[in-house]
């Protein structure tokens, strides 16, 4: 629940809210169920509800509101707090659930506390700082792509000398082992450097994720191909071109992963871009009897403000063609006002004093002055937007099963790697001699027979650990629910969730709002009467055509959407 003001009051007790985190670090569904982890072991969380596709937690704490201060060692006071008092306790614990996720390996912090933005940060603002922040990662997940493929295409134009070696001899050199063995370490330490450091501190951790597999299989390849060279006498070939195109296939789902996230997000930026960052404050607090506003373009009648600067009872001006950027009344002037972005209906409303305007809506005709009620995340439209956000916490019954599974998944794994490597290395290789028949292996056979099976054992389990990553388990379904709920909103059709989603395939009723939901909400010109027309066709005084040219001339510089469909009809004609 959102707070209600200093005014309300509760009786002492332990009150159940929602506090939103903003949870960075997250690759896959094994990460996102560590989080999960984490934040449902603190004992304030009732529950959790990580979201991979927005990098998000939605959590349910019990907080007892009688607890004074963070230390919660002073008994309490009053009999009754305020609502401002309950957020702030609230806000205090979202702080150490966000600390405690952070020192996990994955910064935290908190947006949204009861509802209410913390540290003054409003919905747009947090919106737009997470967009740069997916920018940048993606800038920087580009470069280590570049350097990786460059990487991959010397150890494939190496592989490719063995066609070329006669014509290109010095291609030879790209082959060697020492040459390969400089890309894989480069490879290692360089592109891939974040992702095994990921990965381990994820395994120290005790919540293994993608990382993890991806670290364990490289450097499984890698210490197989250096034991391969230390030790020549066992007669293992080596592979030290495997971790460097693991790498490069693994950055380059990375970075396509991120595009995604920063594509499944556009819709809510711009439902959030509905709301105009500035806006004209009339100085001297002008009222509505005020006649100062009788040449609204007047520079010296007003100023541009931020809106979030805006509070109840000021008055702003609105021109033509803008969005009105606040909740407010009509207090002086008259226009027609545009609401489809919120209601859906194309033809715009009549505006006068006293009407009561939305913000996000667009203001067609005159120039009107509008007494703010509301502003900022206390608006309808950011209302909405927080309606969506939670919407996108809830969690369909298939993207649950998912997160359970991921979340044990990577134990699987390893523990099917270990059984793969015992397998093979112990009883495979009697129960199918023929796969020791092999180019590499028979090498390896004729160095040292006995160590044959184990460095089969070893290759499979690497094969293993590299190819089950759980990335696409933990990320189709929430993407599907971010990208279908933003796209919904946009389009005005609020979804509750997942879980809604999920359901609505069993629908066997469906009750439609006509304008905009089975037409198309834009009206347009379907037939043009002349004066005096009859039902035969007959015509009389000016055609068709130049009574469309001369109607659209007037109606050229409106933005009242019946003028705008003459215009468009009239070029079409043209």
């Amino acid at each position: 629940g959102g707070a209600a003001g200093d005014g309300a009051s509760r009786s002492l007790g332990v009150v159940e809210e929602v506090v939103l985190l903003d949870v960075r670090g997250m690759h896959c569904g094994g990460c996102t169920a560590n989080v999960k982890r984490i934040l449902e072991m603190e004992k304030a969380c009732v529950s959790a509800s990580v979201n991979l596709a927005n990098e998000s937690a939605l959590v349910r704490v019990a907080v007892d509101v009688g607890l004074g201060d963070a230390s919660a060692q002073s008994p309490p006071s009053p009999a009754f707090v305020t609502e401002t008092d309950i957020v702030t306790a609230v806000r205090l614990v979202g702080d150490g659930l966000a600390s405690v996720v952070t020192e996990k390996g994955f910064p935290t912090t908190v947006r949204e506390a009861c509802g209410v933005a913390v540290a003054g940060v409003s919905a747009r603002d947090a919106a737009s700082s997470k967009r740069e922040e997916r920018l940048r990662r993606i800038e920087e997940s580009t470069k280590r792509v570049v350097v990786a493929w460059a990487l991959a295409a010397t150890c494939l134009i190496g592989h490719a000398a063995h066609m070329f070696h006669h014509s290109v001899p010095w291609l030879k050199v790209l082959c060697s082992t020492p040459v390969h063995a400089g890309l894989s370490v480069f490879a290692l330490l360089g592109p891939g450097r974040e992702t095994l450091v990921d990965g381990w501190r994820a395994l120290r951790s005790g919540g293994p994720n993608m990382n993890t597999l991806v670290s364990l299989g490289a450097l499984a390849s890698f210490g197989m191909s250096a034991a391969a060279v230390a030790l020549p006498k066992l007669g293992w070939p080596t592979f030290f071109e495997e971790p460097v195109m693991l790498l490069a296939f693994v950055l380059l789902g990375r970075a396509v992963e991120e595009r995604a996230k920063l594509r499944a997000t556009s819709d809510m930026s711009a439902l959030l871009n509905l709301l105009p960052a500035t806006a004209r404050l009339v100085s001297g607090g002008a009222g509505p009897d005020s006649g100062a506003l009788d040449v609204p373009d007047a520079s010296s009648y007003y100023r541009e403000v931020p809106t979030n600067a805006l509070i109840a009872d000021d008055l702003i001006l609105v021109l033509p063609g803008d969005r009105i950027p606040v909740d407010g009344v009509v207090a002086r002037g008259t226009s027609q006002v545009d609401e489809a972005a919120i209601n859906g209906e194309p033809i715009p409303k009549p505006k006068a004093a006293g009407d009561a305007v939305a913000a996000g809506t667009v203001n067609c005709d005159g120039a009107i002055t509008v007494r703010v009620v509301s502003s900022g995340e206390e608006t309808q439209v950011a209302g909405i937007v927080r309606m969506v956000e939670a919407a996108q916490q809830r969690e369909a019954p298939v993207q649950r099963l998912a997160d359970e599974v991921s979340g044990k998944f990577v134990y699987g794994v390893m523990g099917a790697s270990a059984a793969t490597f015992a397998f093979w290395s112990l009883a495979g290789t009697k129960l199918f001699p023929q796969v020791l028949q092999t180019a590499a292996f028979a090498a390896s056979a004729a160095g040292s027979p006995a160590s044959a099976p184990l460095l089969l054992g070893l290759q499979m389990a690497a094969s293993v650990l590299v190819v089950a990553c759980p990335c696409a388990l933990g990320l189709a379904t929430p993407t599907a629910v971010l990208v279908g709920t933003s796209l919904g909103a946009r389009h005005g059709l609020l979804i509750r969730g997942g879980d809604v989603l999920e359901r609505a395939h069993k629908l066997d009723c469906v009750v439609f709002d006509k304008t905009g939901t089975l037409t198309v909400g834009k009206p347009r010109v379907t037939r043009v009467l002349c004066g005096g027309e009859g039902g035969d066709g007959e015509k009389s005084g000016v055609d068709r055509l130049t009574l469309l040219s001369m109607a659209a001339a007037v109606e050229r510089n409106s933005r009242h959407p019946l003028a705008v469909a003459v215009a468009a009809a009239a070029e079409d004609a043209a």
